[in-house]
């Protein structure tokens, strides 16, 4: 176990972790894991995925071994893929949230549903929760705009993380989408832990004017589809992307001053579009401003430790020189 990072990355370790995490307590829980896991197309086609990668990995290694051949590009694919791949789990694991009952495992673990405190919270820290004092500025174009705020989310990091990619910073590429990762594992436990599903589900109690009178956009109604019904506590709406934009300030200045008013503007659509309460936004805040402050000296720990695949190709071209200029014995 010691030296399990001289072989895998650390976000492949979490993403691991993470998601056995949630197979063991959904096992704990009496329920049939897999139950529904060909609904959840995303975690059906990662598996599938998972496996291929593993198999091409283990060929491109074993036959380089065998024939000695140049697997440089092979390798470089790989890295690639290893690259993104952490990220594209984060999407699977959290979808998967449903599909592994997680719900079920909640009430499992007697942890009550805590909406009632994050609005106790609320009103002790606003007078009422943010989207209360919202109420007033409704709007069909208002409501848009900030539906297509909250959208951008999903824009944020391949824009950055591509241009660092086409521009050679492969390590704050990795330490961009490590941070990513970071904040995403900590809400889904934190999720698990303080199960909040949001002040959109006190429209009957709270609020005087149906903010969807004039319908939901195609996206916010797939969001409603695959959302796990508990996850509010933090926000990861205003985790991830603030911290994206502390990123881009040390990373790329041009970037930053592009996101600014975008990512502004997705925290402040967390509110307005009922999604979360104000404590929601100010714990994804703390979060944010911590996993930026301790990804960096996360990922310089663990990569020291790590085997590369360049380090992968340069051990291998050192052991078929060595080969090469092995003396067989002649036989008299």
């Amino acid at each position: 176990m010691r030296n399990i990072f001289r072989y895998f990355r650390f976000e492949e370790v979490l993403a691991l972790s993470v998601f056995l995490l949630i197979m063991i307590l959904s096992i704990l829980g009496h329920k049939p894991l897999f139950e529904n896991i060909q609904q959840s197309v995303l975690s059906y086609s990662y598996m599938y995925f998972l496996f291929l990668f593993v198999t091409i990995y283990s060929v491109v290694i074993i036959v380089n071994k065998k024939n000695h051949k140049d697997t440089k590009s092979w390798l470089k694919l790989i890295d690639i893929l290893r690259d993104w791949l952490p990220v594209f789990v984060v999407i699977v694991v959290y979808e998967s949230l449903k599909h592994l009952h997680l719900d079920d495992i909640v009430m499992y673990l007697g942890i009550s549903q805590k909406d009632s405190l994050m609005l106790s919270i609320d009103n002790s820290l606003f007078g009422k929760t943010p989207s209360l004092w919202m109420e007033s500025l409704i709007s069909y174009p208002f409501t848009k705009i900030n539906e297509l705020a909250y959208d951008s989310y999903y824009f944020y990091l391949p824009i950055l993380g591509i241009i660092l990619y086409l521009k050679g910073k492969y390590k704050e590429f990795r330490v961009l989408s490590l941070t990513f990762i970071l904040i995403a594992y900590s809400g889904y436990i934190l999720y698990l832990l303080i199960p909040v599903a949001g002040p959109q589900f006190q429209n009957h109690v709270i609020y005087s004017t149906d903010l969807y009178i004039f319908g939901r956009n195609s996206v916010q109604q797939t969001i409603d589809l695959l959302r796990f019904d508990m996850d509010c506590f933090p926000s990861l709406h205003t985790a991830q992307p603030l911290a994206i934009l502390i990123l881009s300030y040390r990373y790329d200045r041009k970037i930053f001053y592009l996101f600014f008013f975008p990512v502004i503007l997705t925290i402040f659509s967390t509110m307005y579009l009922r999604y979360h309460y104000g404590v929601d936004v100010i714990a994804g805040i703390i979060l944010a401003i911590i996993a930026v402050k301790i990804t960096p000296k996360i990922f310089k720990f663990f990569d020291s430790k790590y085997t590369s695949n360049d380090d992968i190709e340069i051990e291998l071209s050192a052991t078929h020189e060595i080969y090469n200029q092995k003396k067989l014995p002649i036989k008299r």
